[in-house]
């Protein structure tokens, strides 16, 4: 059994609520996992993924940081991985219109949504909330089955 997509997106705006500032973060979630890279380098990076860490560690009771890959439980029957991605392409430094706290207040919007979606059941959907520092996309990935 796995959660909801949308106790996952509840989980996600949690989880960037304790963490502070990132970098822009790049998120895939469903209802068994949730995928989050985060878009930068160098020291910018490992900060971020600290913090990450950090508020992961706090929620699960252990450290979590390996090899710069994060693999954790964020909650029951829900998996949270993080690694680092290339930083967004064409990002000015200091230029950035987006936070984490702004990409929190977005997944609480989406909640109502996504529950929604999930009365549906639609097999396997996946949303990815993609934060390019200028502002955000989000797009929604479901397989729909033959009809009966």
């Amino acid at each position: 059994m796995s959660l909801s997509l949308a106790r996952c997106v509840e989980a996600v705006a949690r989880l960037l609520d304790a963490c502070g500032p990132l970098e822009p973060v790049r998120l895939c979630m469903s209802e068994a996992d949730v995928q989050a890279e985060v878009c930068a380098s160098g020291p910018a990076a490992s900060a971020s993924m600290a913090r990450l860490a950090a508020a992961c560690g706090e929620a699960a009771g252990l450290p979590a940081h390996r090899d710069g890959v994060l693999t954790v439980d964020l909650e029951e029957e829900l998996v949270l991985v993080a690694a680092v991605d290339a930083p967004v392409r064409g990002a000015v430094p200091g230029g950035r219109l987006t936070s984490a706290e702004a990409a929190a207040e977005l997944l609480r919007t989406l909640v109502p949504w996504t529950a929604a979606l999930d009365q549906e059941r639609l097999p396997g959907a996946q949303l990815w909330v993609e934060d390019d520092g200028r502002g955000f996309t989000v797009r929604l990935l479901a397989t729909a089955g033959p009809s009966p």
